[in-house]
């Protein structure tokens, strides 16, 4: 029985969503050692801080146990030790960055809306492979237990 962790990029960690909601939930599975998973490991998030001012991810990731921050999308998504890209930040361009977290074989988690209009949730991210899109449900899952732990704050 040993402790796996999964790296998690949050995008827009410094605003509200990102700041308020998902990062208060994914330290608190964090404090608690983790998941369990069924062959009695447990699974820790590893959360990593992505967004465009510096000041406030140095600040926020000072407040949660020094957590790794960037301003650079494009080497968070080459890191092979983020498994997820998670999208907290403005709804504007969200397809576009789900479609390079995509290229990048990440697991993707949206915020909603996926997209500012019809057309773009039409056009979308682009789909991924069989295989990538079930990874993509088993990242979904990890944030889904984020939310339950959320409730039981």
């Amino acid at each position: 029985m040993g402790t796996r962790t999964i790296g998690i990029v949050i995008e827009g960690a410094a605003g509200r969503l990102g700041s308020t909601q998902h990062l208060r939930s994914l330290m608190a599975i964090r404090g608690e050692g983790g998941l369990p998973l069924a062959a009695g490991d447990r699974l820790v998030p590893e959360p990593v801080l992505l967004g465009r001012n510096p000041a406030r991810l140095a600040a926020l990731a000072a407040a949660h146990d020094g957590l790794r921050w960037s301003t650079e999308r494009d080497a968070c998504l080459a890191d092979p030790a983020i498994a997820i890209y998670f999208d907290a930040s403005a709804t504007g361009g969200r397809p576009e960055r789900a479609g390079a977290a995509i290229a990048a074989a990440k697991h993707v988690y949206l915020e909603k809306p996926i997209a500012e209009t019809l057309r773009g949730v039409g056009s979308g991210p682009p789909r991924g492979s069989r295989r990538a899109e079930e990874r993509g449900r088993a990242g979904q899952v990890v944030l889904a237990r984020t939310a339950q732990a959320q409730k039981a704050l």
